[in-house]
């Protein structure tokens, strides 16, 4: 249905994935950093490690949004559909 918001399973599984990736991805680029360049090793380790924190900072401000914008498609389905059955609106009922 279009507009409808994705449930929280799906948003869920689709942040499990990107976690996962995230570990695997910096997994790998520190594996091949240590057999490519050994000579500046050290900084290598420094920048693959606070871009991967980077990412899971990035994550931690994404949660909070994305429940924001939730809640307002949640509010603007209810809305639409309340609006095609022909009843009133929360707004004009409140009063």
């Amino acid at each position: 249905m279009p507009g409808r918001a994705p449930d929280w399973a799906l948003l869920a599984v689709g942040f499990g994935f990107i976690g996962f990736a995230l570990a695997g991805i910096s997994g790998i680029a520190l594996s091949y950093l240590m057999d490519c360049y050994r000579d500046i090793i050290g900084d290598a380790l420094v920048g693959v490690i606070f871009m991967r924190n980077i990412f899971v900072i990035v994550l931690f401000a994404l949660t909070p949004w994305v429940e924001v914008q939730f809640l307002v498609l949640q509010y603007q389905e209810s809305q639409y559909t309340q609006l095609k059955r022909g009843e009133p609106r929360m707004e004009q009922t409140a009063a």
